[in-house]
């Protein structure tokens, strides 16, 4: 499944313009403030274009499961992030395609490994097309303290 055509709701975002889409999926589904990364992920398609690639599949023009991946020059390794699919949108397979896509292209460019920090959510889908668990990771957030 991962090596079939790519699913014909996916679409590959290369206008930063059109990063509203992604950030919009993000804080639907995560009903948080997203604009930071909206902001770093146009400066990486301005600044780096062959290093980042943001796919987003729509429904109705209704973007509704969005994601990216990371190439870094002479690494073996590629990222993958975000895979966020609006509830009502969730086991119709788009978290698979938007998998396919950047596995897709990352075969292309030759990438030997793809790394991803999945949710729990994620991580059935991705151990089902052979991803392995290495490692745990615990976000932290960290909160400034006001200047005095």
């Amino acid at each position: 499944m991962l090596w079939q055509p790519a699913h014909p709701s996916i679409r590959r975002i290369t206008d930063p313009e059109k990063l509203t889409d992604v950030i919009a999926v993000e804080e639907h589904v995560w009903d948080e403030d997203f604009s930071a990364l909206g902001h770093f992920l146009a400066d990486a398609l301005r600044n780096a274009p062959d290093q980042m690639s943001v796919y987003v599949a729509y429904a109705d023009e209704r973007p509704v499961s969005a994601a990216w991946v990371y190439f870094r020059d002479n690494s073996p390794f590629a990222s993958l992030w975000g895979g966020s699919t609006l509830m009502d949108y969730r086991k119709q397979g788009l978290y698979t395609a938007l998998l396919a896509v950047r596995a897709q292209e990352a075969r292309a460019r030759q990438v030997k490994y793809l790394v991803v920090d999945a949710s729990p959510m994620s991580r059935p889908i991705l151990e089902k097309f052979g991803f392995e668990v290495i490692a745990d990771s615990y976000p932290c957030h960290w909160k400034r303290k006001p200047e005095a």
